[in-house]
Order: structure tokens, then sequence, then C-alpha cells
């Protein structure tokens, strides 16, 4: 592979990455609305209900948004990866992960197992 072709895949697979991160984003959004009524919840929540069942039902508008998307984070960094990574021809492992990128750049080799992945023409 050659140095351009390295870095266009290298960019490539990092603005596909970046994509993984959209339902973070829209969960933490979700929390940041949810929080000036959680009070209000509170309030409206019966009194007769078990105190622990309270905390849970309050609680739980908060926590919803923010594990959803971390469950959701894996299966779409993992098919980024396997769809837009660039994987070592000798160790089979992904190169173009942004800490690696300059590493192949400017060693012309792989940083897991040291081989030449990148032409020195080139």
């Amino acid at each position: 592979m050659r140095l351009q072709e390295f870095k266009e895949a290298a960019r490539r697979h990092l603005k596909h990455s970046a994509v993984c991160f959209i339902p973070i984003l829209v969960g933490l959004v979700c929390l940041l609305a949810y929080m000036p009524f959680r009070e209000r919840i509170e309030l409206w929540l019966p009194a007769n209900l078990s105190p622990s069942l309270k905390d849970v039902l309050v609680v739980l508008p908060m926590a919803v948004p923010v594990i959803i998307p971390l469950l959701l984070l894996i299966p779409l960094t993992k098919r980024t990866d396997r769809k837009f990574g660039i994987m070592c021809p000798a160790c089979r492992k992904d190169i173009a992960a942004p800490l690696f990128v300059h590493i192949v750049v400017a060693s012309r080799n792989c940083p897991h197992c040291g081989a030449r992945v990148i032409d020195t023409e080139g």
C-alpha cells in the first residue's frame, strides 16, 4: 500500500468512527432535557410507593439514555473497524486507529508486529 492510499483510508476510517458517537450525544441531550423535570416527577410519583422503588423510577429515565448508547457503541465501533479499518497484512490487527496512524506514517511499519505496511517509494 502506498502512503497516500493509507492516509486516505485512515481519514475515511476516522470519519466513519466519529459517527459511532452520535448515539452517546443523543443520550446526553436526552439526559440534559430530563434534568429540569426530575423534581416534578419525584413529586408526581404516588406516596404509597416504597422508597427504593421511587428511587429506581426517578433514576431510570437518566440511566436509559446513557446505557443504551453505550451498548450501541460496541457493535457500531466493531462494524466500522471491520468495514473501514486497515488491517496489517502480517498480524491482521487494525492499524487505522487514530493512535496508530501517525506511527504507521512515520515508521511505515505496523505498530503491533513491526511488519512493513507502506511501500517506501509511496
